[in-house]
């Protein structure tokens, strides 16, 4: 029996549009990627790996990939059964729907999902908020399992104490049992293997059947809005004024004192390479001034979100990095381009410019 061929990548991205679309996320092709416009930013792909005959039909693999910011992709990939190549792949793409799209709809396109689960658990002693997908099992149901849940709660207990960094991260498991062993566990953090959430799933007490059985799980944390998905927040509501960009953030998960961190610092940052390129000098230092007019002097290289904020904006150009719209509309939000721009037009020749170090005002920030 000759294998299907491959379905084309145009074909998957238009059933991605379409899953999307249905689900209140406006989209459209665009270079290959699936764009969200009023998510500048954020895009999504998918392609089909391999597929293949098996006795009983066809399998194929499906990667979806979902660029959530410049340098914040998810890769997200599923197994799919079907008497034919397109039954496959609407049996892999049902995974994706169940599993993670709702995921990626909450956390990056700020969408409200009733499907979802978030808790809230201590990571390295980090509060984090946790967005949960739907579990996936195929095969013989979990009848077998005395406790269904325990297996999850074995998995939480093991990322609660990973050493994470600060910011987005997220966690693919992956677990199968077949003719009394295991077949496949798999673990994987932001992309990558995790040697050390792999053996802490193999030590659980999974039971040994002889039907196929297996389980996924999609989760994604955050401990704040993170510059990256920040951006396209910002971007959206450049042309407004900074209190509503502010809500708009803290709408996205930010607390208010790291909205007002991320609207005085990123466009600060973004502001800086253009500064360089045009021969103008500025200070890394900034006069911060507090609630009850408490002043002091801080060191912007210090401040995370300063120092993410200019790594992604030296960043655009490359492959993988912010996209030029995205960066003009955060560098204009800058006072310093700003003042450079005034000077431009009034016809004064700005290589010899220099900043002294701005004062920002933060009434919440710490």
């Amino acid at each position: 029996m000759a294998t299907d061929p491959l379905p084309s990548n145009s074909v998957i991205n238009a059933l991605l549009a379409q899953l999307f679309q249905g689900h209140g996320a406006a989209c459209v092709e665009r270079d290959g990627w699936i764009v969200f416009p009023a998510n500048v930013g954020v895009r999504v792909q998918g392609e089909a790996v391999d597929v293949r005959d098996v006795p009983t039909g066809r399998v194929l693999q499906l990667d979806v990939r979902f660029e959530a910011g410049p340098g914040k992709v998810i890769v997200e990939s599923f197994g799919g059964f079907g008497e034919d190549g397109q039954g496959a792949l609407g049996d892999a793409m049902t995974g994706f729907a169940r599993g993670t799209l709702h995921v990626l709809l909450g956390s990056f396109l700020g969408l409200p999902q009733d499907e979802l689960v978030r808790e809230r658990w201590k990571v390295n002693g980090l509060e984090r908020s946790v967005i949960i997908g739907d579990a996936i099992t195929k095969g013989a149901p979990q009848s077998h399992l005395s406790d269904p849940c325990a297996w999850f709660s074995h998995l939480r207990a093991g990322i609660e104490s990973m050493q994470l960094t600060p910011g987005v991260h997220w966690v693919r498991m992956f677990h199968a049992e077949a003719q009394g062993s295991t077949t496949a566990n798999e673990a994987l953090v932001d992309n990558v293997e995790s040697v050390d959430l792999q053996s802490h799933m193999a030590d659980f007490a999974w039971p040994r059947i002889e039907a196929y059985c297996s389980t996924r799980l999609f989760l994604l944390l955050q401990d704040q809005l993170d510059v990256s998905q920040a951006l396209a927040t910002m971007a959206q509501w450049s042309t407004t004024n900074e209190d509503r960009m502010r809500a708009a953030l803290v709408a996205r998960g930010a607390s208010a004192s790291h909205a007002e961190k991320l609207v005085c610092l990123v466009p600060l940052a973004f502001g800086r390479p253009i500064l360089a390129r045009l021969g103008v000098s500025y200070s890394d230092t900034a006069v911060v001034i507090r609630r009850g007019d408490q002043e002091s002097t801080i060191s912007l290289l210090d401040e995370p979100i300063y120092v993410e904020a200019l790594r992604l904006a030296q960043s655009c150009g490359q492959c993988g990095g912010v996209d030029p719209t995205l960066f003009r509309q955060i560098s204009v939000l800058s006072a310093e381009i700003d003042a450079v721009n005034n000077a431009l037009s009034a016809g004064v020749k700005v290589e010899n410019m220099r900043f002294k170090p701005l004062v920002l005002y933060w009434s919440e920030a710490d």
